[in-house]
């Protein structure tokens, strides 16, 4: 949805329509940051446009509620990204050995 629907869907959930949400620009072309504020709430929110991602800000306890607020009308963020292959995992392994094992060297 769009920023607005974001801000309304918190002041819903809070009771209120007291959140203050505010444009702020990234460094990244074609991206916008927005910053969700609630005068009873420490911390913040940051919802980046186009792709929908929300960070929350502030210590522990304040995330925790953020994420309360978040877990009915979000889904968990995949980036676009694949992920990064898993530590010795043989099929992202590029050595010759089939079986990943360290060769030995025998005496002869």
């Amino acid at each position: 949805g769009t920023p607005l629907e974001f801000q309304d869907a918190l002041d819903l959930k809070k009771g209120d329509e007291r959140s203050t949400l505010q444009e702020q620009e990234a460094k990244a072309p074609g991206t916008m940051y927005w910053l969700w504020r609630h005068p009873k709430m420490k911390g913040a929110m940051y919802l980046t446009t186009p792709g929908g991602e929300v960070r929350v800000q502030g210590n522990f306890l304040q995330q925790a509620a953020f994420f309360i607020l978040l877990k009915d009308f979000t889904q968990p963020y995949t980036p676009d990204e694949p992920p990064p292959p898993k530590p010795n995992d043989p099929e992202s392994d590029e050595s010759d050995e089939s079986d990943g094992d360290v060769p030995s060297i025998t005496p002869s």
